[in-house]
């Protein structure tokens, strides 16, 4: 896939800093239609790339992706989390949903497995609402990175209007056991209430 308008963003918008288990950094790489606002929120939009008579009509990919260390941590769990809030929802498709995802990366940059399912993607049922998005994977053996992503659904056939996908707080956190993650997963639902509206 082709990353687009590439830059770096950077600010106070990863987890709950305080929290030791917190391993993502601040800076996230954006692509395609991607942007930060009111400094806390990440924000991903629905665009049509230009079309020209010389080239084929597509859908801009607008994602935001980083990369984080995990080598030493095979056995550990670990928890791929955010807010997130669909501007507005369709009846009859995923598609502008925001979710989470990732991959468990070995030393040569090789994908050992796909982090997806659960509750990764966003789930609320009335227009920008708040809700949390995550997904706890015990970590196999032979890991070396985690490549983290926040990314927008999209389904062939459904007109791409300029809807927005937010994030707020995205984190990855490692914990020595399942339970502890669901725990963090639990602090982040209460609270929701202190998320910017």
């Amino acid at each position: 896939m082709a990353l687009l308008g590439l830059g770096l963003l950077a600010g106070p918008i990863i987890g709950l800093a305080a929290d030791s288990n917190l391993i993502s950094s601040n800076r996230w790489i954006a692509s395609g239609p991607a942007s930060a606002i009111h400094d806390t929120i990440l924000r991903l939009s629905q665009n049509d790339l230009p079309c020209s008579s010389s080239s084929n009509c597509s859908t801009a990919s607008a994602l935001f992706r980083q990369e984080a260390n995990v080598k030493g941590n095979d056995g550990k769990y670990a928890l791929l989390i955010s807010y997130t809030r669909a501007e507005k929802l369709r009846t009859n498709t995923i598609s502008g949903l925001p979710y989470v995802y990732g991959y468990f990366l070995d030393k040569n940059g090789k994908i050992l497995t796909y982090l997806q399912g659960q509750s990764m993607r966003h789930t609320g049922t009335t227009d920008n609402t708040w809700v949390v998005s995550y997904g706890i994977f015990k970590i196999p053996s032979g890991t070396e990175n985690t490549r983290f992503f926040l990314k927008q659904a999209s389904r062939k056939g459904t007109t791409s209007d300029g809807r927005a996908a937010d994030f707020y707080k995205p984190g990855l956190y490692l914990f020595s056991s399942e339970q502890d993650a669901k725990t963090m997963v639990e602090s982040y639902r209460n609270n929701l209430s202190s998320v910017p509206k």
